[in-house]
């Protein structure tokens, strides 16, 4: 399975456009510790909240709570509004796991670690098929980074 591709609210090109949302899910979720990776675009919990929300995949349910790590964020709000109205969010006191856990509408727990908004472009496990960055480029785990590419 994979992210969205449609536009995020919370990222900007240098050229101003919005870039897609970051967001990998494993083939197999609840197989195995984390169910897939997301790759915000910045530390503004809200914003980034906010695009998840709204782009995740309908497949699976609607994003009903948020789950965060707090050291990956520069404010620690306890509810975000959404285009479908506001959520909860919350986190562990001490939690410093790089993840965030979505409560679904169907009962499901997906969790996802989350890589920081300024580290570069991370490659999906080996048993990952490739990470959506931007809508175009597919990153299949033989090839590695497009700059790598032949």
């Amino acid at each position: 399975m994979t992210a969205s591709t449609q536009l995020s609210p919370s990222a900007r090109r240098s050229d101003g456009e919005r870039i897609h949302l970051r967001l990998h899910l494993a083939p197999h979720m609840g197989a195995g510790a984390l169910d897939g990776s997301w790759w915000p675009q910045s530390r503004d919990l809200k914003v980034e909240v906010a695009d998840l929300v709204d782009h995740f995949p309908a497949g699976l349910g609607e994003v009903r709570r948020v789950v965060f790590s707090r050291p990956d964020w520069d404010s620690a709000p306890r509810k975000v509004r959404v285009a479908r109205g506001v959520i909860k969010v919350g986190s562990y006191p001490g939690d410093d796991t790089h993840q965030v856990w979505l409560s679904m509408s169907t009962a499901r727990l997906i969790r996802l670690a989350v890589t920081a908004p300024e580290s570069p472009a991370p490659v999906p496990p080996a048993d990952q098929d490739h990470w959506n960055d931007d809508g175009g480029s597919w990153w299949a785990s033989e090839s590695g980074p497009p700059s790598e590419r032949t």
